[in-house]
Parts: structure tokens; sequence; C-alpha cells
């Protein structure tokens, strides 16, 4: 009865936004600190003409008098000692500099006296003074220059778009002639190539979906899985771009721990699990069909299945980061676009080639062009060793438990290594400032659990082992009575909600407990998916069943690559242009969720119809049939 009322109690406190960061403040004296954000408004300061200046500043925050400090600075010190709240001694302001000072105004240097003198007495009532220590100001007439970089970019989108029109007239045009007429036209080396970029072919293609493979029937499910984890990785996404500019109720950020509306900040590393454990199954799968017959593997067919994989993600990659490096910078402008796109540009123009290599994660990843493609570059590194595993597991086929266990302790056990050395929490949600300054990928830790590929490796694991089972055993039913069935569905629910919700309920968290939490946290939850999705091959799940295998989700998990990586620009762009502090409430936060989900899959079908499905197409073309077969060409999408 003790611990169900924690429990009770833990779930009401997180349900519920908490009005205080700390217990000995109250709503009162909280009130009484100076406001952490505060911008004028930018788009009337913009109608000042040649005298626009609008300057964001940082404020440091001092005691008037050390030796005596006011009540109002002792509440700054207490608020700001947790890092679970924002630096209330570091103001972040934004003003237009024509309406709070007088004088004409030539140099920065007499600007930042001005000021700085500004702020000095602007608080002195609450004994306290401030000196400006980080200064960045723009002009009405503010234009960037086009560069080589963006004519040709701008020259080679005109190009394709000019290639996609012609194609999809030219295949639009020989539907209207007989189906013999039609093949004629279309199977010529020039119809071949042209048809690879018509639109309403392409658009066929997408919706297809062959119902009559017994394959296709089983595994219909991943389709709607790679969907609906697709939707929360973007409301993370959306959740951590509203924290990356001021907001109007710091207080409301200050609870992150305490509020289960940002759970989905925490829970980024299972989703990726998901999609490694999916991306492998189908690898495994196919490669024991493909290579059932043959007597042994030629080093060649693991060379072409790389570079095929590298083909099929690259171009669309390379196409998000030509817009990310040139014309997306020059789309708007306000108080937080620099810090959100300018940002983004400027790493996008230095660091480009890592991510079209894959090893953003590793080089330069500091200043990482393009941060969620941390994904692409592990999915591709781990890619490149499920071949090689797959290799030894085709050879040593009575050892493959062994390879399989191996490599699982391996992970198991960095894990807990440096998790232990490094004194890290169970929790992987970062500070407000963390979050506000977007220096999430500034943190060791987050590249060491994130962003490496022994991190992930558990998603690989559970693929490769799923995915042979699913193999050996797929015409067998493995859920028989019905205890098998009732311990099917307690083992996929523990093992994945609590895992997720085990932290949460065990404060305060001792080193070991974190250690031993981060090193089998991902190994348990992808079991319970990957136990959860080989039940459903074999009819079980019931309505969950039913939610995964959606018939629209054959098309909207088919977009997923790309709506990965689209959904990004749209939240830049909307977050960019934003005038004033950000009021953040859970349910606003999810009802623009909601409209990033519809942007994202809305641009990700235009670039699957225009990229991923021509690349895929002229691929098929370009590599034999019977090569393409025995280079276990994975289907994953």
């Amino acid at each position: 009865m003790k611990y169900f009322k924690i429990i009770v109690f833990s779930i009401i406190g997180m349900l519920s936004n908490i009005n205080s960061t700390s217990s000995k403040v109250t709503k009162k004296q909280y009130a009484s600190m100076p406001d952490l954000f505060h911008f004028d408004d930018y788009d009337k300061c913009m109608l000042h003409g040649k005298k626009t200046l609008y300057c964001s500043i940082t404020i440091q925050l001092y005691p008037i008098k050390s030796y005596n400090t006011s009540e109002t600075w002792k509440i700054i010190q207490e608020i700001s000692s947790d890092p679970d709240n924002y630096r209330h001694d570091l103001l972040r302001h934004g003003v237009c500099v024509p309406e709070i000072l007088d004088e004409e105004l030539s140099k920065s240097d007499n600007l930042n006296e001005q000021l700085n003198e500004f702020y000095s007495k602007k608080f002195i009532h609450k004994g306290i003074t401030g000196k400006i220590n980080l200064i960045k100001c723009e002009t009405n007439d503010y234009a960037k220059p086009v560069d080589i970089y963006d004519i040709l970019f701008a020259v080679f989108i005109a190009l394709y778009i000019t290639l996609v029109l012609f194609a999809s007239v030219y295949e639009g045009s020989a539907r209207y002639k007989s189906k013999h007429d039609y093949e004629q036209i279309i199977n010529t080396s020039f119809g071949k190539f042209i048809s690879a970029f018509s639109i309403p072919r392409n658009w066929y293609r997408l919706k297809s979906v062959n119902l009559d493979s017994p394959d296709v029937q089983a595994l219909r499910c991943m389709q709607g899985i790679r969907f609906y984890n697709m939707v929360i990785v973007i409301i993370g996404h959306t959740i951590a771009m509203n924290l990356a500019i001021p907001v109007s109720n710091p207080i409301f950020v200050e609870t992150l721990k305490d509020n289960l509306n940002f759970i989905f900040l925490g829970i980024g590393k299972y989703v990726i699990q998901t999609f490694l454990m999916m991306s492998n199954w189908l690898l495994t799968y196919h490669f024991f069909v493909a290579l059932e017959k043959e007597a042994k593997i030629k080093p060649f067919y693991l060379v072409l299945a790389i570079i095929h994989r590298y083909i099929r993600l690259t171009p669309t990659l390379a196409i998000m980061i030509g817009i990310h490096s040139t014309w997306l910078v020059r789309l708007s402008r306000g108080p937080f676009w620099d810090q959100i796109v300018g940002e983004e540009y400027r790493s996008c123009r230095e660091n480009w080639w890592t991510n079209l290599l894959y090893i953003n994660n590793y080089v330069n990843k500091k200043r990482m062009c393009f941060p969620q493609t941390w994904y692409l570059a592990v999915d591709f590194q781990l890619y490149v060793l499920s071949l090689l595993v797959l290799w030894l597991m085709w050879n040593y086929r009575n050892k493959i438990i062994y390879i399989l266990s191996t490599m699982l302790l391996l992970h198991i056990l960095i894990s807990f290594i440096i998790a232990y050395d490094n004194n890290w929490d169970s929790s992987t949600l970062q500070s407000p400032e963390i979050y506000y300054n977007r220096k999430v990928i500034q943190q060791d830790q987050w590249h060491i659990t994130y962003a490496s590929p022994y991190s992930n490796l558990a998603g690989l694991v559970a693929g490769l082992a799923f995915g042979y089972i699913f193999y050996k055993y797929k015409n067998e039913r493995l859920f028989i009575t019905k205890i098998h069935v009732v311990t099917w569905w307690i083992i996929i629910w523990i093992s994945t909600l609590g895992v997720i919700l085990l932290p949460i309920f065990i404060p305060p968290r001792t080193l070991l407990f974190s250690a031993v939490y981060n090193s089998i946290n991902r190994s348990i939850f992808i079991f319970g998916i990957g136990l959860g999705v080989l039940g459903g091959t074999q009819g079980l799940g019931w309505m969950m069943k039913w939610i995964c295998e959606w018939p629209p989700t054959y098309v909207l998990g088919r977009l997923t690559y790309s709506a990965y990586l689209v959904h990004i620009f749209f939240q830049r762009v909307q977050i960019g242009t934003k005038r004033s502090p950000n009021y953040l409430a859970g349910h606003l936060m999810y009802v623009e969720a909601i409209g990033n989900v519809a942007m994202g899959y809305i641009g990700a079908f235009l670039m699957t119809l225009l990229i991923e499905m021509p690349v895929s197409e002229l691929q098929k073309r370009l590599i034999p049939k019977h090569t393409a077969r025995k280079s276990n060409r994975s289907k994953v999408r």
C-alpha cells in the first residue's frame, strides 16, 4: 500500500505543472526577479528607417553591494543554483535602440557604453545592476549576398524540376496510347531512364502494395510502426525546438523533469532502437532468403550492398543539406532567426561533407550540420557492421547464438563502464540552458550515449536475432497456448513502458543504479518491441496489430526517411520567424506538433516522388537482377 501511494502521488505530480521551481522560493518571490526574457517589437523597430538598430543582448546581473545583498539577488542566486532552472542572473533581451536611447548612435563602442549605462540603472531599485557581456545588432538594410554556391544550387534545382516535368509529360502522355504502344515507348533505353522521373509513375509505385505476398502480409505492421515512431520523433523535435528560443513562462520549462509532457525528450534513444531493429530484421531476412542456395558469399556482394545503401540514402540527404546551406537562411529574418537558422547555415557551409560521408558523428561533431542526421551516420556505420556479422552468421550458422550474445554483452559492458566512470544519471534530459543555447550536441554524454554506433548495438543485435528467428520459423506457430499469449502480452508491456518509466519512480538514483540502467535499458526495451513484432507476424496483438496495420500507414511508412529529413526544415522556419518569447503549454505544443507532422509528411511526399523514387528506380535499372538478388539488397525504406 505504501508503494502504491508513492506511485499515485508521483503520477499526479508529473501530470500537473508545478508552479514553483524551488520549495524555498514562493511564487511572489519568483515574480520579483527581472524578466529573464524580454524582446521589443521587432517589426515596429524595423520602421525607423536609417535609425533602425535592433540588438539582442545578454546582461550579466550583479549585486550593487556585495557585502549587503538585496532580497532579489538572493532569490536569483537560489533559483540559478539549480541546474534544472535557467540562469536568472543572465538576462536575454532584445531591444530597439532608437526607442530606449535618445542620442544618435554611430559607433559600436558608444552603443555598448550607453546600453551598459541604461542597464546599470534599470534594476537599482532591486539592489542589482547589470553589465552587457554579449551583443548582436542588425539594421533595416540587412541583406545576405548571394554567392556562387547559391546560384549553382538554384540552377541545379531548376534543371532537375524541368527534367521531372518533362518526364511526367512524356510518360503521362504515353498512358493515353494502347498498352502495347505504352510498353514500347517505356521499354526503350531512353524511356526507361526518363520514366524513372515521372511523377504519375512514381505515385503509382508509391501506393502499390503487394498484399498477395506472404512476407508483406506478415511484416506489414512494420510500416505502421515506422510512421508512429516518426510521429514521436517529430513531437520530440517540436518540444526541443521550442526550448531553443526565449519563453515567456520560464517556470514551465524549469519543471521539465516533473512533467510527463516532456517524456518525448527522453525516449528518442528507444525510438532509434526500433528503427535499427526493423532495418536489420529485414536485412537479415532478405539476406538469408537471397543466399540460402549459395555455397559461399563473395566479398563483392557485400561491397555492392554497401554501395547500394549509400546511393539509396545520399541524394535526398544532399538536397536537404543544399537547402540548409544556401537559400534557407534567406527566407526570413527576425530576433531569433540567426540563432535558429543562421547557425545551421554556417555549420552546413563548413561541415556538409562529413554528412555525405556519414562520419558527422565523429568528425567536427560539435559543429554538426543538420544535427538530426547523426542517426544516418550511425545507421550507415551499423549497416556495414551488420553485413560483416551476417557473413559470420552465414559461415557459422551453428554458432549464431554465441555471435549475437557476444555483441550484446560487449554493448552492455561498454555502456556500463562509460556510465559508471562518468557518473552519468539515468535521465537524459538536459538543463533548460543547454536546450536554449542549442548545446545538446556539445555534450559528451549525448555523443556517447546517443550518436555512437556502440551505444546503439542493442537495436542491431535485436534486428539480426529476430530477423533470423522469423526466417527460420515463419511457417511455424511459436505462441501455441494461452499461457504463451498472456506471457507475450506481459513481457512486451513491462519491457517497454517499464523501462521508460522506471527512473521516474526510483529517486534518488544511485550511481550503480544509473550505470546498470544505462547499460541494459535499450536492450530490454528493444527485446520487448521485437517480441511484439514477432507476435504480430503470427496474428497476436488484437487492436494494437490493427493500428499498426492501418492501411494508410502502407504509404506513410514509406515516406518515413524523407519525413525524417524534411520536418526540421519546417520547424526551423516556424520557430525562427517568431517575434516574441514563446508561451509554452503542453496542449499548445501538441497542437504545434500535429501541424509539424502534417507539414513534414507533405514535404516528405514531394521529396519521395521527386528524389527517392527516381533514385530507387534507376538503381533497379543499373543493377542486373541476378546481381541485385545476390547482393542482399535490403528492402528497408
